[in-house]
C-alpha cells in the first residue's frame, strides 16, 4: 500500500481532507495552512474519461443527499436564440416604456445599460451606426437571436474562450439536421445587418456549443455556459439537482446518496416526460440516443409514465415491448391487443394537442381532461402527471392566485393527487428535488385542512391531531430545506419562506397543546 505524505511537509500523513479525501496531512496545523491553496481543488469528484462517455465526473467519496458537489459561474449568459424582449443586464421583463440604451435595447435603467454583460451587443450595434427599434410585444423577438452569440465571440483570446473551445458542438450532426441553414436565416443575417465580420464556421461552432451544453436557469428564456457542469453525464433518473444563485452561479447538489465510484449524473430533460419524448429531445438537441436503465425499462421503474390503457380490454396496460428499439410494437399485458409505434404516436399527439388547449388556471377544465382521457392513458401517464401537477397547485387558489379555504372534498382530492405524484417522483427522480419540495408543501396543506375540519366536527382527538401535525411539520422542514436554495427572487424561494412561517406557527401550537395535554394527564 502506498504511504501517504503531507501536502505541506512531505512527512508521513494519516489524516485526510474531510471534503475530498484526496489531500493528506501530518496534522491540523498543516491542514489549516494548506487550505487556501487546496480550497479550489477540494471537490468530492474526479474527472474521468472513456470512449463511450468522453469526460465525465465520478465520486471519489460517498456524497450525502443535499451536499454541494460543485458550484460554477457561467462563462457567458444571455438570451436563448429565440426569446422575448428582456433587459440585457438583469434579464427581467421589459415594457414599451422601459429605459432605452443608446443602442436601442430596452433595459431596466442606466445601471443595466452600463453593465459589462451588455457591452458586446451594445458596442456592435453602435459601431454599425444603427439604433435598433425594438417592439417588445413581438414574441419571439428577432433582435435578440444573436445577443448571446456576440457575447461568446467577445471572449476570443481569453481563458474563457479556451474553456469554451473544449466543449462539444456536434457541428457535423447539426449541419445534417439543418441547423446551419437555420442559423444562416436568423443569427447570421442579424450579424450582417449590424456589420459584424462573420466567420460562419465559428458562428456554427458557438451556436452548437450553446445548444448542446447550455443550461437554462430560473429566468425565462435565458441560457448560460457552465464548463464544469457540462461534464455531468445525462441520466433519466439523475442523482443530482441544479439550482441557481441570484448571480446565476450554478449549484449542483446530490439529490440522493452518491456512493464512492458512482457516476455523478444530471438530467437534460424533464424527469417526468415519457421515454419517447425524452429520447426524441435528446436525439434532436444533444445528438445521442439515451440507453439508460430507465429508458430500457418498459414500466419506467414502475412509474408507468408512458403507459396507455388498452383500447380492447378494460384492465390491460399497453407498453412498448422494446423501448430502445425503433418501431417496436406496443403490447397489452392482459390481452392479445398490440399497437404499432405509429399508432401510439398518433394517440399521444392527439392528447397533447388537447392538453395545449386546456383553459389555464381552471380546476374544472383540468378535471374534465383527466376524466376524458382516463380510458386512454394510465393514471400516471406523463400527460396525466402534467395536468395533475397543475391541478394540485390550483386547489386552494382562486383566479387571482390568492389562497382560499379548501372544502373537505377539495382537500381529499389535493391529498390524493400530491401523494400520487410524490410516489411517481420517488421512482424516477428519488431524493431532494424542487418538485418534491413543492408537492410536500401542497400535501401537508391538504392534510392539515382535513384535520382542521375533523377537529371542528369533533371527529378527531387532540392526540391524533398532534400526530398529523407532527408529520406535516416534517414535510414543512423538507420543503424549507430544499426550496430555500432557490434564488431569492423565485416563486420557490417565496414558498420556502411561507412554509417556514407555517412551520414556526405549527411548532408553537404543538408546544401549547402538548403542555395542555401534559397538564391534563393525557400526554
Amino acid at each position: 500500500m502506498t504511504e501517504t505524505r503531507c501536502a505541506v511537509c512531505e512527512c508521513p500523513a494519516k489524516s485526510s481532507c474531510s471534503g475530498c479525501h484526496a489531500a493528506f496531512y501530518c496534522g491540523k496545523p498543516h491542514q489549516k495552512q494548506h487550505w487556501k491553496q487546496h480550497k479550489a481543488a477540494c471537490v468530492p469528484y474526479k474527472v474521468a474519461e472513456n470512449a463511450e462517455l468522453g469526460r465525465h465526473l465520478v465520486a471519489i467519496r460517498n456524497i450525502q443527499p443535499g451536499e454541494v458537489i460543485l458550484t460554477n459561474q457561467p462563462l457567458v449568459v444571455g438570451p436563448k436564440q429565440f426569446s422575448d424582449a428582456m433587459c440585457l443586464g438583469c434579464f427581467q421583463p421589459v415594457t414599451a416604456d422601459s429605459y432605452r440604451c443608446a443602442c436601442g435595447y430596452p433595459m431596466c435603467g442606466q445601471r443595466c445599460a452600463a453593465s459589462d454583460a451588455h457591452k458586446p451587443e451594445c458596442e456592435a450595434t453602435r459601431r454599425s451606426g444603427r439604433k435598433l427599434e425594438i417592439d417588445v410585444s413581438v414574441s419571439p423577438n428577432p433582435l435578440y437571436q444573436a445577443v448571446t452569440l456576440l457575447r461568446c465571440l467577445a471572449l476570443r483570446d481569453t481563458d474563457a474562450w479556451r474553456q469554451l473551445e473544449q466543449l462539444q458542438s456536434h457541428d457535423r450532426e447539426r449541419e445534417l439536421s439543418g441547423r446551419h441553414a437555420e442559423i444562416d436565416e436568423h443569427a447570421i443575417q442579424l450579424l450582417q445587418y449590424l456589420g459584424v465580420d462573420v466567420d460562419k464556421e465559428m458562428v456554427y461552432f458557438v451556436c452548437g456549443v450553446l445548444d448542446v451544453n447550455g443550461f437554462e436557469g430560473h429566468l425565462h428564456n435565458v441560457i448560460g455556459l457552465y464548463p464544469r457542469a457540462a461534464l455531468l453525464e445525462h441520466n433519466c433518473s439523475p442523482n443530482t439537482t441544479r439550482t441557481f444563485n441570484d448571480d446565476l452561479t450554478l449549484v449542483v447538489r446530490a439529490s440522493s446518496a452518491v456512493a464512492k465510484g458512482a457516476h455523478i449524473t444530471t438530467s437534460y430533460t424533464d424527469p417526468l416526460w415519457g421515454t419517447d419524448n425524452r429520447r426524441y429531445f435528446l436525439r434532436q438537441s444533444k445528438f445521442f440516443d439515451c440507453m439508460c436503465l430507465r429508458c430500457a425499462d418498459r414500466t419506467e421503474f414502475g412509474s408507468e409514465l408512458s403507459t396507455l390503457r388498452c383500447p380492447q380490454c378494460e384492465e390491460g396496460r399497453v407498453r412498448c415491448s422494446a423501448p430502445l428499439e425503433p418501431d417496436a410494437p406496443w403490447a397489452c399485458d392482459a390481452c392479445d391487443r398490440t399497437l404499432t409505434g405509429a399508432e401510439v404516436s398518433q394517440i399521444v399527439q392527439y392528447v397533447g394537442e388537447k392538453l395545449v388547449n386546456i383553459e389555464k388556471g381552471s380546476v374544472a377544465a383540468a378535471e374534465a381532461f383527466i376524466k376524458a382521457f382516463a380510458p386512454v392513458l394510465a393514471p400516471t401517464h406523463f400527460y396525466m402527471c402534467d395536468v395533475k401537477t397543475a391541478l394540485c397547485l390550483l386547489y386552494g387558489k382562486d383566479s387571482e392566485d390568492e389562497t382560499t379555504v379548501l372544502t373537505s372534498a377539495e382537500a381529499d382530492r389535493k391529498e390524493e393527487i400530491a401523494s400520487e405524484l410524490l410516489a411517481v417522483l420517488e421512482k424516477v427522480y428519488p431524493g431532494q428535488s424542487r418538485l418534491r419540495g413543492i408537492l410536500l408543501y401542497e400535501l401537508q396543506t391538504a392534510i392539515m385542512r382535513k384535520a382542521q375540519i375533523e377537529v371542528e366536527s369533533g371527529s378527531l382527538s387532540a392526540l391524533d391531531w398532534r400526530m398529523r401535525a407532527q408529520a406535516c411539520m416534517d414535510r414543512l422542514h423538507e420543503t424549507v430545506e430544499v426550496l430555500q436554495r432557490e434564488p431569492a427572487s423565485s416563486s420557490e424561494h417565496h414558498l420556502a419562506e411561507r412554509a417556514s412561517g407555517e412551520l414556526e406557527a405549527l411548532t408553537k401550537v404543538l408546544a401549547v397543546t402538548g403542555m395542555r395535554a401534559f397538564m391534563a394527564g393525557d400526554a
